[in-house]
């Protein structure tokens, strides 16, 4: 009984693992790039990093936002 209780708590602890690894590389890390290129931007930085073309791709408010932080880079790029 104690054999199949810590089989059954070690495969909960990996598949926790596994969706944590999961929600931080489909989410946080672009979060971040995203951070980076505002923060790029501010300091008078305008061109586009691979990391915002790629986000900006996506379906979902990640992409949202790197099409915004794409769209604020251009315009402050014209200004300059």
């Amino acid at each position: 009984m104690r054999l199949r209780a810590a089989i059954v708590g070690g495969g909960a602890l990996v598949l926790g693992g596994l969706a944590l690894w999961l929600i931080i590389a489909t989410s946080l890390r672009p979060i971040g790039h995203l951070a980076a290129a505002v923060q790029g931007v501010a300091e008078g930085n305008t061109t586009i990093d691979a990391h915002t073309q790629a986000a900006s791709a996506r379906r979902d408010q990640i992409g949202v936002l790197a099409r915004a932080v794409s769209a604020m880079q251009n315009v402050v790029g014209r200004a300059r």
